[in-house]
């Protein structure tokens, strides 16, 4: 019985009345290419699927800050009766960031608790349930104050801006008002015309006058008989 030729190279082998078809094998080149293809894309997709592998190569944005405290400002002068200057200082600075109307500032009742407090800056800022906390440093010389700022992302406990001041005291206020326009930009709040008009609205104060004012509001905030005798004078 004459059969058709084999197609596409195939090999004919007649055993008995059986036929086998036999192709010629892949090449070992092949086969080993095919084997790394398939290994590379289950390395890709084990990858792809574990857990955090998305969060880690896609961090999140940090969020957003929208409340934030002025911690009670250190005075460095060695004289504790120089404290009335600091906590006027501490006082001005909220509120002038007080003024934003999209930023949430704790009140200075609520602050003057953590004077002196060597508290963690996470821990505060849990405890008053803020985004960010602002410290510094107060040092009045005569006619010449200087103070420091910085700003402290609360959860990470990240310094985020920090600087120095220093100038006349018949320039406190204005310099005050550098601080929280600073600040302002550093965390990304748009002001309204009317918040930036108040920020930039400063003038020169009398130095004895100021003095006095501050001594004035530091007694009447003891909220003591005392202090309120002292307050008035």
């Amino acid at each position: 019985m004459i059969r058709p030729p084999a197609k596409d190279h195939d090999q004919v082998e007649v055993v008995g009345k059986t036929v086998v078809s036999k192709r010629p094998p892949w090449p070992l080149a092949s086969k080993t290419s095919v084997l790394v293809l398939v290994l590379l894309l289950a390395t890709l997709l084990v990858w792809i699927f574990r857990p955090g592998s998305r969060s880690s190569a896609n961090p999140p944005l940090p969020s957003p800050i929208r409340s934030l405290a002025v911690l009670p400002l250190e005075s460095l002068s060695s004289d504790a009766s120089q404290d009335y200057f600091s906590d006027g200082m501490t006082d001005e600075l909220i509120t002038d960031l007080g003024q934003i109307s999209a930023l949430r500032v704790i009140s200075r009742t609520s602050i003057m608790q953590y004077k002196g407090a060597r508290k963690p800056l996470p821990q505060i800022a849990r405890e008053l349930n803020v985004d960010a906390v602002v410290e510094g440093t107060v040092l009045r010389a005569g006619q010449k104050v200087r103070f420091t700022a910085q700003l402290i992302r609360a959860d990470a406990d990240q310094h985020l801006w920090a600087n120095s001041y220093e100038g006349d005291l018949r320039d406190t206020l204005a310099l005050q008002s550098k601080v929280a326009s600073e600040i302002v930009e550093q965390i990304r709040i748009n002001l309204t015309p009317q918040e930036k008009a108040a920020l930039k609205s400063v003038k020169a104060v009398d130095p004895e006058a100021y003095e006095h004012y501050l001594k004035g509001r530091y007694f009447w905030n003891k909220r003591t008989v005392d202090g309120l005798k002292k307050a008035v004078d």
